[in-house]
């Protein structure tokens, strides 16, 4: 009989997409080709899912389901420390706690936070423009005028 493969016991959150609808999760465990997951929705053996974290991402297939969990087997080998991490590196409990304040803050440029930020720089530049356009056919309209006004006078 094959032997079980060494799992790491780990408490990491991720998203779950099953049919184009995400649901979020907890991670409990992983070995190099799967993990336990928390998961309180119905699903069948062999159903297959996406699972996110951070920048990670692979596909799977489920291979058990128990109470609000589920076992998945990967399509990638799984890396713990890249799964574990924020940025690239493992990263451990105590070293968040020693970090000062201003590390803790620093924003993480990922794909999601640019996009926004060039949604807000394309809305900033539209109304911007719109202003622009006002101003100059708001400066037309009184120059006209104007120039009627002292014509007649």
């Amino acid at each position: 009989m094959k032997q079980r493969e060494q799992r790491q016991t780990v408490m990491i959150s991720a998203r779950v997409r099953i049919s184009n609808v995400w649901f979020d999760t907890q991670i409990r465990n992983v070995s190099s080709r799967g993990m336990m997951i928390d998961l309180n929705i119905p699903l069948s053996r062999g159903t297959y899912i996406e699972i996110v974290r951070n920048e990670w991402r692979t596909a799977a297939r489920v291979a058990w389901i128990g109470a609000g969990r589920c076992g998945i087997q990967t399509q990638d080998h799984v890396r713990l420390a890249e799964l574990a991490s924020e940025t690239g590196q493992m990263t451990r409990a105590s070293d968040l706690q020693a970090a000062s304040p201003e590390h803790r803050r620093t924003r993480v440029w990922t794909g999601r936070n640019i996009g926004r930020m060039l949604e807000m720089a394309a809305l900033v530049a539209a109304i911007a423009g719109f202003a622009f356009f006002l101003a100059d056919e708001i400066h037309r309209s009184l120059t006209a005028t104007i120039g009627r006004a002292a014509a007649n006078l």
